[in-house]
């Protein structure tokens, strides 16, 4: 299973901080906030993420690279103008598979997002979760 991870925003309600940077690679505790996202994902079992980040966005890549160091495949796709959720998910699209989650790059409690959904997932067939 896939999640995608959206980071393009401007982060305007962190102004003037994130000015200065994404704020997902704020650190609280030693770590990016973008690092609980993804460990998060990891201790489901999500190994693949894709993260949509903006076109003039430097921050990410060179400390997540492509994910190895911490157990994962990391994929990253650029969204050059911040047109929004669904810009940012079609971008994404040919990298997203058949199943998988859509979260915000600052989502740092991904246990209390995931887990009521993957046990949906498992009782029922459902098509898309939301």
């Amino acid at each position: 299973m896939k999640a995608i991870i959206l980071a393009a925003g401007e982060s305007t309600r962190m102004w003037p901080l994130a000015s200065r940077r994404n704020k997902c690679m704020y650190e609280f505790l030693g770590k990016p906030l973008l690092q609980y996202t993804l460990e998060g994902l990891r201790k489901f079992s999500v190994r693949d993420i894709v993260i949509v980040k903006s076109s003039n966005d430097d921050s990410i890549k060179p400390i997540f690279k492509d994910g190895k160091a911490l157990g994962m495949r990391i994929e990253y796709v650029e969204q050059p103008k911040p047109l929004g959720t669904g810009d940012a998910l079609l971008r994404a699209e040919k990298y997203s598979g058949e199943e998988f989650f859509v979260l915000n790059a600052t989502k740092g409690d991904v246990e209390k997002a995931l887990k009521p959904m993957l046990a949906l997932k498992k009782e029922k067939k459902f098509s898309l979760i939301i």
